[in-house]
C-alpha cells in the first residue's frame, strides 16, 4: 500500500450537509474534498489527484449527474480500481441493486444517518481494506493487469496459488478466468468457462433466483461471455445476449456500448448508432461511446465526422483495440472478396492510428499483393519495417522476403509472379 495520503471525495449539494460530512471526517484526521455536485465531481476525477483516492460519498441520486453515472466512471479507469463508494441509497429501485453488484458497491447509508454512524463505518470501510487477504489484494491487481491488458503481468499473477485458489474457489470470479482467456485470444476456452452462467441470467430473466455459491453474479459472466462471442464472429448471438443483459440492468451503460459494438459487426451501422447516441444522451463524455461513433464514421468512410467523435474522447484514442477493430474488420472483407473495400479501410483507419501501425500496415500491404499491386505493397512493406519491431518481422515469411530481396526485385518477382 503506498504511502501517500488517502483522500475522500464527498459530493454534495446542501451546504449543511458539506458541513456534516467535513466534520466526521475530520474527526478520522482526514481532510475531505467536498464538491457542490457531479460535474464538479468528474473535474475533479479527471485531474491529477495528490494523493491516493480512497471513497467516494455521495448520493446515488444527485440532481445533475446521477451517482450511478459517477460510479460506472470510475470503475471504467484503472487507476481509480482500489476506490471504496459510501452511497446515500433511499429509493433504491431493483435495477439500482444490480447495477451496485455489478459495480462491486458494497456500502450504504440510511438516510438520516448520525455522525457517529458515518465515522464507524468509514473506519470499517478503512479497516476492512487495511486487512485484506493477500489473494483479495492479488485479484485486484489482477482486474487493473486485465483492464490495461497486460498478458504478461495477468500470467505472472495467476500463478501465484494463493490466486489461483481464490479464483477457482469463487464463482463471482469467473469473468477474470473468462477475460484472461480473452487476452490470450482463446475465445472458445472463454466461453466454454463462462458457459453455464448464460443460463443462471436466464433463470433471473424469468423472475428466480440463483444460489450465490452455485453462480455467483451472472452478470459479469456473462458479459465476458458474449465480448468472446464477438471475438469469434458470432455477433449476433452476443447482440442478444447484451439485450439480456440490458433488460436486468438498464442503467449500466456499458451494456448498451456492447450491444451496438456487436451490431457493428453485422454491419447495422444505424442501429448501432442509434444505440451508442442513446448512451451519449446520458453521458455525453462516454469514452466507448464516443469511440464506438467514430468506428462508426470511419466504417462508412465520414473522415470529418470521426475526427469530431475521437477529438471528444479523453486520454486520446490510441490503444490496441483500436488498431484491432480495423484490422480484424478489414480481414473480414477479404475473406469475403472485398479486397477493395478492405484497403479503402485501411486506409481510411490508418489516418487515426499512430501507435499500433505496423500490423495495420502489413495487411493493407498484403491486400495490395492480391490485387497485383506489388509496387505498393513494397512501399507498404518498407513503412512496416521502418516501425516494426524484429520479432513481428521474423513471424512474417512476406517480409523476410522483401528484405533479403531489396524492394526493386521484390517488385519484379511478384509482378511476374
Amino acid at each position: 500500500m503506498s504511502s501517500a495520503k488517502k483522500q475522500i471525495l464527498i459530493i454534495e449539494p446542501n451546504a449543511s450537509l458539506k458541513t456534516f460530512y467535513t466534520n466526521a471526517f475530520l474527526k478520522l484526521g482526514m481532510e475531505p474534498k467536498v464538491v457542490h455536485n457531479g460535474q464538479e465531481a468528474l473535474k475533479f476525477l479527471k485531474g491529477s489527484i495528490d494523493g491516493t483516492l480512497f471513497l467516494v460519498v455521495m448520493d446515488w441520486h444527485l440532481p445533475d449527474v446521477n451517482g450511478y453515472l459517477i460510479a460506472q466512471k470510475v470503475r471504467s479507469e484503472a487507476r481509480y480500481s482500489g476506490v471504496d463508494f459510501l452511497i446515500g441509497a433511499s429509493g433504491l429501485q431493483p435495477d439500482d441493486t444490480m447495477l451496485m453488484q455489478e459495480l462491486d458497491i458494497l456500502h450504504t447509508l440510511p438516510k438520516g444517518a448520525s455522525q457517529q454512524h458515518i465515522v464507524e463505518k468509514v473506519r470499517a470501510i478503512q479497516n476492512d481494506t487495511g486487512r485484506l487477504p493477500r489473494a483479495l489484494k492479488l485479484r485486484k491487481e489482477l482486474e487493473i493487469q486485465l483492464q490495461n491488458g497486460n498478458l504478461q503481468e495477468a500470467t505472472a499473477l495467476l500463478n501465484e496459488p494463493e490466486l489461483k485458489k481464490e479464483l477457482h474457489s469463487n464463482a463471482r470470479n469467473a469473468h477474470l478466468l473468462g477475460e484472461f482467456e480473452i487476452l490470450r485470444k482463446k475465445y472458445e476456452d472463454a466461453t466454454n468457462l463462462l458457459r453455464k452462467h448464460v443460463d443462471a441470467l436466464d433463470v433471473l430473466l424469468d423472475g428466480g433466483t440463483v444460489e450465490a455459491g452455485a453462480a455467483g453474479n451472472p452478470l459479469k459472466a456473462v458479459n465476458t461471455y458474449a465480448k468472446a462471442l464477438c471475438h469469434q464472429g458470432k455477433f449476433k448471438e452476443a447482440e442478444e445476449l447484451f439485450d439480456k443483459l440490458y433488460k436486468q440492468s438498464p442503467k449500466n451503460l456499458a451494456h448498451i456500448v456492447s450491444q451496438a459494438d456487436a451490431l457493428i459487426g453485422q454491419d447495422k451501422m444505424d442501429e448501432a448508432r442509434m444505440k451508442y447516441a442513446a448512451v451519449l444522451a446520458q453521458d455525453a463524455s462516454n469514452r466507448d461511446a464516443l469511440m464506438g461513433m467514430g468506428k462508426t464514421a470511419v466504417v462508412q468512410g465520414e473522415l470529418d465526422e470521426a475526427k469530431k467523435y475521437f477529438s471528444q474522447v479523453d486520454g486520446g484514442i490510441e490503444s490496441p483495440s483500436f488498431a484491432s477493430f480495423f484490422n480484424n474488420r478489414a480481414v473480414a472483407l477479404i475473406h469475403g472478396e472485398k479486397v477493395d473495400e478492405a484497403i479503402a479501410l485501411y486506409e481510411n483507419a490508418l489516418q487515426f492510428i499512430k501507435r499500433d501501425r505496423y500490423p495495420v500496415l502489413f495487411n493493407l500491404g498484403m491486400a495490395y499483393l492480391r490485387q497485383k499491386k506489388a509496387d505498393k505493397a513494397a512501399d507498404i512493406f518498407q513503412q512496416v519495417l521502418d516501425t516494426c519491431r524484429v520479432d513481428f518481422v521474423a513471424k512474417k515469411s512476406v517480409l523476410q522476403q522483401f528484405k533479403q530481396l531489396g524492394k526493386e526485385k521484390f517488385i519484379k518477382v511478384y509482378s511476374e509472379a
